[in-house]
């Protein structure tokens, strides 16, 4: 006897354990049991209890019966394929595998009634798990992604605070994989991203290397606004700080004083 069989229903019989002697059930699965292990010396006794007396060899002390699964599952499969599509815009889905985990699946069908919970943050694996909550029943299933997604690889070092244009990355295609921090899948032509740290040559781009870009520069002009009641004052100033619309920065005056002020759009300053 073999080590494991497949069940396409709830009757061990000799036919399943490839005697063909007749169709005798041995022994009935439990309806709400997906594998069940039962003791060789066991399967050998009811043989014997049905006239067959020939030599039973077996390696195993227990046998394993798997009971083979019908579900179909592909509305889970096309929503973790959406999902995913969503999540990572440049993805290649080759396949969607899914297999469930809970025991008891004799009841379950999908219907628009049914949510299914699979957090963003799960995205970044390409395998896992999720439920299915159906009404008040709920569901378990374990999933595996496969396939190529394009990202961005560095094509020389990048250094921090430097605006990041295409022609410092490369569009690489790889097998789909977890990813621990997520990467980058789009980036603009106008560099609209800014490295936040030194990334170096032919690492792959990944969302916490980047950031949007100052809005305000050290070492950049920008027109500051001084208002003192009724009068307002302009004058040009240089930022001493790198900053964002609403962050508050340091500036120099013509005349050398230090001063601060809060970033306004196309770079005016309002002094306070």
């Amino acid at each position: 006897m073999k080590k494991i069989y497949t069940l396409d229903n709830h009757c061990i019989s000799p036919k399943t354990l490839g005697i063909d002697i007749n169709d005798t059930c041995l022994l009935e699965m439990p309806k709400n049991r997906d594998t069940w292990s039962v003791p060789s010396y066991k399967i050998k006794a009811l043989l014997k209890s049905t006239g067959y007396h020939s030599s039973i060899e077996t390696t195993s002390s227990l046998i394993l019966f798997k009971r083979l699964q019908k579900y179909n599952f592909t509305n889970l499969e096309r929503i973790v394929r959406a999902r995913y599509s969503r999540h990572f815009p440049t993805l290649k889905i080759l396949k969607v595998k899914i297999s469930p985990t809970s025991r008891h699946m004799d009841s379950f069908h999908f219907s628009k009634k049914c949510n299914i919970i699979l957090p963003e943050r799960a995205l970044r694996r390409n395998r896992g798990t999720f439920s299915l909550r159906c009404g008040k029943k709920h569901y378990f299933f374990k999933y595996e992604i496969e396939g190529r997604i394009k990202l961005y690889k560095a094509n020389h070092q990048i250094k921090k605070d430097k605006i990041i244009h295409l022609s410092d990355v490369s569009v690489v295609t790889l097998p789909f994989d977890t990813y621990y921090s997520e990467p980058v899948t789009s980036l603009s032509a106008t560099g609209r991203s800014m490295a936040r740290q030194n990334i170096a040559k032919d690492k792959i781009i990944l969302r916490r290397m980047v950031t949007a870009p100052f809005d305000v520069r050290r070492r950049d002009t920008v027109r500051c606004i001084l208002k003192d009641g009724p009068i307002t004052l302009e004058f040009d100033g240089t930022a001493l700080q790198n900053g964002m619309i609403g962050d508050e920065i340091l500036i120099r005056n013509p005349n050398g004083r230090t001063l601060r002020g809060t970033i306004m759009k196309d770079k005016t300053v309002n002094i306070r």
